[in-house]
C-alpha cells in the first residue's frame, strides 16, 4: 500500500504502474476536493481508472455517492502482471494537487448500520467491496475526540503576517493579513486578478495608481467604518497602516494564487 502526493497538469493524466497477483484486490482512492480543505490548496475534481497493460479498462470512477466529487475504485485482479492506474482531472484542467492511495486495502462503498451508541461495541456490515461483503466489530468511543479545527501556515516578515484561509475550485481565494504600524503591503499590480480589500481593525490608506495615466487615488478606511475597496487590473495598489495599532485586513481574490505562475508584478504606487 502506498500514498502518492502529486500535481496534475492541464490536458494530461498521471500514470502509476503496479504489480498484482490473480485474485488480489486493487483499490485506489483519490483525494482531490478534500485536498483543498485539508491542505489549504486547490484540489482537482478527480477521475481514476485501472487498466491492464493492453490499456483495457477494468474499473473506473469519477464521482461517488459517499465522497461526491472525490472518487475511489476497487477491482479483483484477473491475472498476474502489471496494471496501470490513471489519475487526472475529470475536465483535464489540472494545475492542482491530489493525493492517491493505491493498494490491496478493502474499500467498501457503505457501512451498515451508519453508527451506534457511544461507548458500545457494534458489528458493522461493510457492503460493496469487490471481494464481497464482510463484517467486523469495533467499540465506539465513549467521548467525542474529533478535531473541529486545523492549523494554517502563516507567512511572516517585518510587515506582519499573511494567511491563506480557503482556496475554492471556482470562487477564488480568501485570505487575511496584518500590517504593523508604519508599514505597507502591496506595491504591485495584476494582469487578470481582481481583489476585494476590507479593513477589519485599525486605520489605513489604500493607494491605487493607474499604470498608463499615472492617476493616483487615495482611499482612507478603518475597521470602525467597514468598507470594501476593489482592485482591478491596470492599477498598482498598496495598503498603508497609518495608525498606531496593528492593521488587520480581509482579502478576497477572484483567482487562486499560483506560486509557479504568479500574477503579481511589483510596481511603485
Amino acid at each position: 500500500n502506498v500514498t502518492v502526493d502529486g500535481t496534475t497538469k492541464p490536458e494530461t493524466s498521471e500514470y502509476f504502474v503496479v504489480e498484482a497477483k490473480k485474485g488480489q484486490r486493487l483499490s485506489v482512492e483519490v483525494e482531490g476536493v478534500r485536498a483543498n480543505s485539508v491542505r489549504g490548496v486547490l484540489g482537482i475534481d478527480p477521475y481514476v481508472g485501472i487498466m491492464n497493460m493492453k490499456r483495457f479498462l477494468l474499473a473506473s470512477a469519477d464521482d461517488t455517492p459517499l465522497l461526491k466529487q472525490d472518487c475511489f475504485v476497487s477491482c479483483v485482479i484477473p491475472e498476474d502482471g502489471k496494471y496501470i492506474v490513471e489519475v487526472r482531472d475529470s475536465a483535464y484542467q489540472g494545475n492542482a494537487r491530489f493525493r492517491a492511495h493505491i493498494g490491496t486495502f478493502p474499500r467498501p462503498t457503505v457501512a451498515y448500520p451508519a453508527g451506534g451508541q457511544a461507548g458500545t461495541e457494534v458489528e458493522f456490515t461493510m457492503i460493496g467491496d469487490p471481494k464481497g461483503d464482510y463484517r467486523f466489530k469495533t467499540k465506539l468511543p465513549a467521548q467525542p475526540k474529533d478535531r473541529f479545527g486545523y492549523q494554517l501556515p502563516g507567512h511572516r516578515d517585518p510587515r506582519g503576517v499573511f494567511v491563506e484561509i480557503l482556496k475554492t475550485p471556482d470562487s477564488g481565494q480568501f485570505s487575511y493579513f496584518t500590517i504593523n504600524p508604519g508599514f505597507a503591503r502591496g506595491g504591485h499590480y495584476h494582469n487578470t486578478m481582481n481583489e476585494k480589500i476590507l479593513v477589519v481593525k485599525g486605520t489605513a490608506v489604500i493607494r491605487l495608481r493607474h499604470l498608463l495615466t499615472g492617476e493616483l487615488v487615495e482611499i482612507p478606511t478603518s475597521g470602525d467604518r467597514p468598507e470594501v475597496v476593489d482592485t482591478i487590473p491596470g492599477w498598482a495598489h498598496e495598503v498603508n497602516n497609518i495608525g498606531s495599532d496593528e492593521l488587520v485586513v480581509m482579502l478576497w481574490a477572484n483567482e487562486i494564487y499560483d506560486p509557479a505562475h504568479p500574477d503579481t508584478i511589483p510596481s511603485k504606487v
